[in-house]
């Protein structure tokens, strides 16, 4: 499987995917669940909540993939906007039952932790980027998990929040700057 595909090729695939092809449904769930995943794990501290809310998400797109419209713009984008829907109706579903939530931003940079030499220095300065980013604003906060734990490109980002890719380079530019001038700060 390609490590990265174009969109013209995840459009390809959706396409394939709305004819009912499911070998096009298995490599789009292949090539982003992993992001999927860590996005929603950013989010939530629990990682069996975290891998039923990536189920829901591929369970709404396969029952809304006839809906999608590839004239109206990209699949990824569109697919991002469904995974976005769905853990903020997961949030709402755990304020409407009261339920303890672990939603409160714990950066859990666990794909990242895991890619990394997994030293307690490592852990420690990954603990101290969740306590600096749980200050940021929620938006600011959406630009870093975007960005860096979902790892989406800027294209893809600029058509989710409706900016242009130059402002988001700025935004995240001064994102890592914070993070940078707070970190320094604790040493």
């Amino acid at each position: 499987m390609e490590f990265l595909y174009t969109n013209k090729k995840i459009n390809s695939l959706a396409a394939a995917f709305k004819d009912g092809d499911q070998r096009a449904a298995e490599k789009l769930f292949n090539y982003f669940y992993p992001a999927i995943f860590r996005y929603i794990r950013s989010r939530l501290t629990d990682k069996e909540a975290t891998a039923d809310v990536a189920q829901d998400v591929f369970l709404k797109l396969a029952k809304s993939i006839v809906l999608y419209d590839a004239a109206k713009g990209n699949f990824s984008t569109w697919f991002w906007q469904i995974a976005r829907n769905t853990f903020t109706d997961h949030l709402r579903s755990l304020q409407r039952d009261h339920s303890q939530s672990e939603t409160q931003l714990d950066i859990a940079l666990d794909s990242m932790e895991a890619s990394l030499d997994n030293t307690e220095s490592v852990r420690e300065r990954m603990t101290e980027v969740k306590e600096i980013i749980q200050e940021f604003s929620e938006e600011d906060q959406e630009l870093f998990r975007l960005r860096y734990i979902a790892e989406l490109s800027f294209e893809e980002i600029a058509e989710l929040t409706d900016r242009t890719e130059n402002a988001l380079r700025v935004s995240l530019h001064r994102i890592r700057e914070k993070i940078k001038k707070e970190y320094d700060k604790k040493d």
